[in-house]
């Protein structure tokens, strides 16, 4: 049991970042219990008191997806029981930064914060990727399969395995024409897997904001009130910020709050 790492860590992930392969890989040497928010009720809670012998790794999935008070409120028990005690170390997952109703355990238990650049390839590891699939793209292209799929595994992957079958005759110009038009191709099954996969899951009206708020790189609270005629932006907003991490906010002169969409909702 890693005794020394028992501070609790926090991981925001965008989907397919290789979250599971990044937590075999890390907890391999030890036992492990996996539970998603539909299973919280199913968690054994340990007693206050102390058992030797029995430490446990608990992993908890997809906070993210937790949306009524009920569900918070039975969360954040459980939490707090697992967290505070000596026995447990605490693995929680979401798609979204900290939501405010576990900031009080945040704050008390310190919290370790990981974020999705955590789980990105680098270029070293992307190319190793490349190479077990047996591709040695163009160096052109190889930058741009580092600047468009930004790390993400699944999309390198994509990349990867339609290059694997292309025509290993072509040269010169043919070849990297051939090799840009796949990386686009590849980009774009990326991205219309997340639609058909990911966005379906989101509360609609939530769907319909992000969609609107879309056609402006960055904006501010009246600005979203102006372009969706919504009254209730700014709880729309909030309610987006909790379900992944799609907005980036920093702040003007004034203190004021500007929000930043990312392009394609979370892909770099």
């Amino acid at each position: 049991m890693p005794v020394k790492q028992r501070q609790t860590i926090y991981i925001m992930v965008f989907p397919e970042t290789g979250k599971t392969a990044f937590l075999a890989s890390y907890l391999k040497r030890w036992q492990y219990e996996v539970y998603s928010v539909d299973e919280i009720s199913a968690i054994p809670l340990p007693s206050k008191k102390r058992m030797p012998g029995q430490e446990r790794i608990v992993v908890l999935e997809d906070l993210h997806r937790i949306s009524s008070h009920e569900q918070q409120e039975t969360a954040y028990s459980a939490i707090e029981c697992l967290a505070g005690h000596p026995d447990v170390w605490l693995i929680l997952t979401a798609r979204c930064p900290i939501p405010a109703w576990l900031n009080q355990l945040h704050i008390r238990y310190a919290f370790r914060r990981m974020g999705e650049e955590d789980l990105f390839l680098s270029e070293k590891e992307t190319k190793k990727l490349l190479e077990k699939f047996e591709v040695n793209p163009l160096q052109e292209t190889m930058e741009d399969i580092l600047r468009l799929a930004g790390g993400y595994p699944l999309a390198i992957r994509i990349a990867a395995m339609h290059l694997r079958d292309m025509d290993t005759a072509l040269l010169g110009d043919k070849r990297r024409e051939e090799e840009q038009r796949i990386l686009r191709q590849s980009m774009v099954e990326f991205w219309e897997y997340l639609e058909n996969k990911v966005y379906p899951e989101w509360d609609r009206k939530i769907y319909s904001f992000l969609m609107q708020i879309s056609i402006v790189e960055q904006f501010d609270l009246e600005m979203a009130q102006f372009i969706t005629k919504k009254g209730n932006a700014g709880k729309l907003l909030r309610a987006a910020q909790e379900l992944g991490n799609f907005i980036e906010t920093s702040y003007d002169e004034t203190g004021n709050p500007v929000y930043v969409l990312r392009s394609n909702f979370g892909l770099p």
